[in-house]
């Protein structure tokens, strides 16, 4: 992720959405902190979700995997806050 407006104090946010609640998230990118997973359980089998953040001031950042218990399909995203 590159932020559009250049090296500052940012705020890269990295998240993954997986299909199935039984399948925790073990492991986060390097040099993220913060973390966090939650999973739900519906009718058609849940998800579950984790996410972990990164202070770094730098235009951009490529965090590296999640680390799940299981394989699953999911996605995985990297947002960039710029700070006030």
């Amino acid at each position: 992720m590159t932020a559009g407006w250049g090296s500052d104090d940012n705020l890269f946010v990295a998240g993954c959405a997986v299909r199935g609640d039984n399948d925790p998230v073990t492991g986060y990118p390097t040099n993220y902190t913060g973390e966090q997973h939650v999973t739900t359980n519906g009718g058609g089998g849940g998800a579950t979700i984790g996410v972990a953040v990164r202070q770094y001031t730098s235009a951009s950042d490529d965090p590296d995997a999640f680390t799940l218990a299981a394989s699953e399909f999911g996605r995985a995203y990297t947002l960039v806050i710029r700070p006030a």
